[in-house]
């Protein structure tokens, strides 16, 4: 009965705002109309429940039907042409939600608001929306989505689109322009002819040391944080490694999840033809000296690293598919000539010898197991033998990271 009700009024609304559009101003004939209405209405409703004519249910289509119909042919889906080919979590999808994913960012890029999609699945929204989110990191000016959903009973019909803005049309420009003054600070001097590895991790340095990490930050879920603020979080970083690498002609894209229980995001990115992962937050590490003092310095554990390292503190949300990064010629222990697999006291100790000269007076090196970790260790610090390719040194102070097999030694 109550349903009956509900699809009774739905009726006296629909008829009486009809008739209001065409009478505004004419009280009499309004008045005249509404008590035709109701006295119809209460009688279908008597004939309905008493005798089962089934006259409302016929209504409640027939309203539904009107509006879905009057939606569709005001509100056709837009086909939109890609700009997206070169993303990542866009490569991932099948063409239907790539359709979906294009005129979602078509909306966001426009300021649109109801905004006619190509499907009829809000999963397919949910996900078409998550890779847009992913790919793009410029986006700041809005952060999630609304919807409505239209259906005849439970056949949708049409899925209206309209992204949450969190800013106005101005002040959205006025932020971009000054975040297009900033970028050129953090990308001062990389050669366009560098190789990916270099650009990759000038990225990822000059991240580290101009932006801080701050839970307090204003913005910290966008790049107004990280361009104009210079201080932010995992999303903030992880979205500014978008937007610099596209400017540098590399690919990257955002990856969340959860590192130790705690919502995180990084970054998935392409060099040299090869998959890795490049973490900003977890790179921004610190380290207390002998005095208690409490130093900032680069992990680069976190730069260029595959996903069995991933899976040592982070799990991916299942928003799309992840390549298997197994590559290492672009991982920095690698690249730079300090990962040893082997019990190399020549090699080892010119390492640690390059960092003792070096302008951070800081030497790291990854080793291949903990077994062999424990050896260099042993050998290098607990016996000293770090003085024999250091000449000079007195005093020094060391980290051992159990999880990565890393030692690192602050000169």
């Amino acid at each position: 009965m109550l349903e009956r009700s509900g699809a009774i009024a739905s009726l006296f609304f629909f008829l009486y705002n009809r008739s209001m559009a065409e009478e505004t101003n004419k009280v009499r004939k309004k008045n005249h109309f509404l008590r035709n209405v109701c006295i119809l209405l209460i009688a279908f409703l008597l004939a309905d429940h008493f005798l089962g004519w089934g006259v409302v249910d016929y209504i409640r289509d027939t309203i539904s039907e009107y509006r879905i119909s009057e939606i569709s042919d005001s509100q056709p889906p837009e086909a939109v042409e890609t700009v997206s080919t070169e993303k990542y979590a866009y490569s991932t999808l099948d063409d239907e939600t790539k359709q979906v994913y294009d005129q979602v960012l078509d909306a966001i890029l426009s300021y649109e608001e109801d905004y006619a999609v190509s499907t009829t699945d809000k999963g397919v929204l949910d996900k078409a929306y998550s890779c847009v989110m992913a790919d793009y990191g410029n986006l700041f000016w809005q952060n999630g989505y609304s919807y409505e959903i239209y259906s005849v009973e439970d056949d949708v019909r049409r899925i209206l689109f309209t992204p949450t803005y969190i800013m106005t049309r101005d002040e959205k420009e006025a932020y971009e322009s000054q975040i297009e003054n900033a970028i050129p600070e953090f990308l001062e001097g990389i050669d366009a002819a560098a190789s990916d590895y270099d650009k990759a991790k000038s990225v990822f340095e000059r991240l580290i040391t101009m932006v801080d990490y701050d839970t307090a930050s204003k913005n910290n879920q966008n790049i107004i944080s990280t361009f104009i603020g210079r201080s932010t979080v995992c999303q903030g970083y992880a979205c500014a490694v978008n937007v610099l690498f596209d400017r540098l002609g590399l690919q990257a894209c955002i990856v969340t999840g959860n590192a130790t229980s705690e919502p995180h995001a990084l970054n998935l990115v392409r060099l040299d033809g090869e998959y890795y992962y490049m973490d900003v937050t977890w790179g921004n590490g610190s380290y207390y000296t002998n005095d208690d003092a409490l130093n900032a310095t680069i992990n680069y554990a976190y730069l260029n690293f595959t996903s069995e390292d991933l899976s040592r503190y982070f799990t991916p949300a299942e928003t799309y598919s992840l390549p298997e990064c197994k590559a290492t010629a672009d991982n920095y222990y690698h690249r730079e000539g300090l990962y040893f697999d082997s019990f190399d006291t020549i090699g080892i100790g010119s390492a640690l010898a390059r960092g003792y000269t070096g302008e951070n007076r800081i030497a790291t090196i990854r080793l291949a197991d903990h077994e062999l970790m424990d050896q260099v260790r042993e050998y290098f610090i607990t016996n000293h033998h770090i003085s024999d390719t250091c000449y000079g040194l007195r005093s020094y102070s060391y980290l051992v990271d159990d999880n990565w097999n890393i030692i690192t030694v602050i000169f």
